[in-house]
């Protein structure tokens, strides 16, 4: 059985992958039903054959420890990126810290298998070409218009108001090529939801500085390395994009942490999961303070 942290971390990688981290979730479970179905037919097998018990015992003894890093920001001590190209790979801190990923370097460790599978699952990327047009919806539209309309009429009213907005917002999303209407009305669910657990932080302070484009960049950019990973990309065609997205963080935020909040703020739009926002927060608080982040060693 996984622990409890364990599970966690399961949910962090999957989630980096762009995957469901409850309907993976399940699906483990399912499957764990159907092992225990099968333990009991194979249980006397086991006890009557010495091999088989031997073999039972050693894979009892196996645990997970070592395929997880300790909760602080990771370093690629070896990289060979140069430093601009490490700060430009510093604007997905967020997203490298939560799935145990490098921050300061291209790849991410992971397997080219598992990245396919998470990329086609979640994206709907099978070859380059897919992967350019996501990164080109992530970079000018992606989540940020949706976050854009619902907020032009949340900042200005209670939060127990927001939602008789929803319908005219609706409305003119059904008028927007670019927008889903259910899509829409979930944002705004999560976003009432999750509001909550987001006050009293810096996201909300000034509801007109409220901007969740790091949610979209960092996705950006970790999609990058997973291109560059699968072999979808050259690491000077994966850099030249991470750079571009890099600029655009910079000309939109005025620091790490102003970064971080958009990626909260955003993130808290996408999954309506307070638990999950709970766990982002405390991790943007190690990223602005632990001795090991370089958001504490790099000037934004």
């Amino acid at each position: 059985m996984y622990t409890d942290e364990q599970l966690e971390q399961m949910k962090k990688q999957w989630e980096a992958m762009g995957l469901d981290p409850e309907a993976m979730m399940a699906q483990m479970k399912l499957s764990q039903q159907m092992s225990q179905q099968m333990e009991g037919m194979m249980q006397n097998m086991v006890e009557n054959n010495p091999m088989l018990q031997n073999m039972a015992n050693l894979q009892a003894s196996i645990t997970l420890d070592d395929l997880f890093s300790e909760s602080e920001p990771l370093v690629n001590a070896q990289t060979e990126l140069s430093a601009a190209e490490q700060k430009a790979m510093l604007c997905a801190g967020n997203l490298s810290f939560y799935a145990d990923q490098p921050m300061n370097d291209l790849s991410t460790g992971l397997s080219p298998e598992e990245i396919k599978m998470g990329l086609e699952s979640a994206w709907g990327v099978e070859n380059k070409k897919d992967l350019v047009e996501t990164l080109e919806w992530l970079s000018k539209e992606g989540h940020t218009v949706y976050f854009k309309l619902l907020w032009s009429k949340f900042s200005q009213l209670p939060r127990e108001q927001w939602m008789l907005e929803v319908p005219e917002l609706v409305k003119q999303a059904g008028a927007n090529p670019n927008l889903e209407e259910d899509r829409l009305e979930e944002y705004a669910q999560n976003l009432l939801t999750c509001y909550p657990t987001l006050q009293g932080t810096k996201c909300l302070q000034d509801p007109k500085l409220a901007n969740i484009s790091a949610w979209d960049l960092e996705r950006c950019i970790n999609l990058c390395r997973f291109g560059f990973d699968v072999g979808f990309f050259t690491k000077e065609e994966a850099m030249s994009h991470i750079k571009q997205y890099a600029e655009a963080s910079f000309q939109q935020y005025q620091s790490w942490e102003a970064l971080s909040e958009g990626f909260l703020l955003g993130c808290a739009m996408w999954s309506g999961n307070p638990g999950l926002i709970e766990d982002r927060l405390e991790m943007h608080q190690t990223l602005l303070s632990h001795e090991k982040s370089p958001w504490t060693k790099v000037k934004f």
